[in-house]
């Protein structure tokens, strides 16, 4: 049996370019750990900087910006809708939504 909690599976990870942290994506959130840099490489520490939530569909694949600004997740329901998210990583509030591709991305 689990000694802890089950969680869902990780479906794409995505590195702050500066180290900072990690965007670990599941099928419905996209969770920032944090990294803690020791000796030139990073380790997560495990707790949460935040939890992005309110995609529509599963969430398909998470990447940064060249700088670190930005994170954009990437969503949709197959064959239904697809949607891209920009999220401003300095407070982690949600940016502008992409809409209109036919399928998920």
């Amino acid at each position: 049996a689990p000694k802890g909690d089950v969680r869902e599976a990780v479906v794409a990870l995505a590195a702050d370019p500066r180290g900072q942290w990690l965007a670990m994506a599941r099928p419905a959130e996209v969770e920032i750990i944090p990294m803690k840099v020791e000796g030139g490489s990073g380790t997560a520490d495990g707790n949460s900087i935040a939890a992005l939530t309110g995609h529509a569909g599963v969430i398909a694949d998470v990447t940064v910006s060249a700088d670190g600004k930005f994170l954009v997740v990437a969503a949709g329901e197959i064959g239904l809708a697809g949607e891209a998210t920009l999220w401003n990583t300095a407070d982690w509030t949600r940016g502008p939504v992409v809409t209109g591709h036919r399928d998920a991305l």
